[in-house]
């Protein structure tokens, strides 16, 4: 008896642990090149990204910016369209940062649930986590050597 007692009091101090609140200056990490890695759904369900060949580009300046859809080749170098979507991020008391964009046909916001310098997640309103992770670009030189 006295061991359900302490297995029920670690689940409630573990179930009351407070999540970490971010800052102005820690969503700044999600400037750069970002590649996702996996989805989750409400269900449970998941998807995994090993290989894509778009990454996204993340440029923010204090709380605006855009994001990009970038096309990395062998070489190093990226193609890309003159397509960004515009962005603005919000701090609503209590419940974090939240991306919001809005285009001529629609608007939608996104909540930053996690967040580190390689790697960051995303939810969207419908309840899906999108997992990123930093992209490292594998640059092959004629000479078949890579870059470091």
């Amino acid at each position: 008896m006295k061991g359900i007692w302490c297995f029920i009091l670690v689940i409630v101090i573990v179930s009351c642990k407070k999540e970490k609140e971010y800052t102005v200056e820690d969503i700044q990490i999600i400037n750069g090149y970002w590649q996702i890695s996996d989805v989750l759904y409400p269900d449970g369900s998941e998807k995994k990204y090993s290989l894509s060949g778009t990454i996204d580009y993340i440029k923010l300046d204090s709380l605006k910016g855009y994001r990009k859809k970038m096309y990395p080749q062998l070489d190093g170098t990226y193609l890309t369209s003159d397509d960004a979507q515009n962005f603005y991020i919000v701090k609503k008391a209590s419940k974090g940062f939240f991306i919001n964009y809005h285009n001529e046909l629609t608007s939608w916001q996104e909540s930053i649930i996690y967040l580190e310098p390689n790697k960051f997640y995303l939810e969207s309103a419908e309840g899906i986590v999108y997992r990123y992770k930093r992209f490292e670009p594998i640059n092959i030189y004629e000479d078949g050597k890579t870059s470091e």
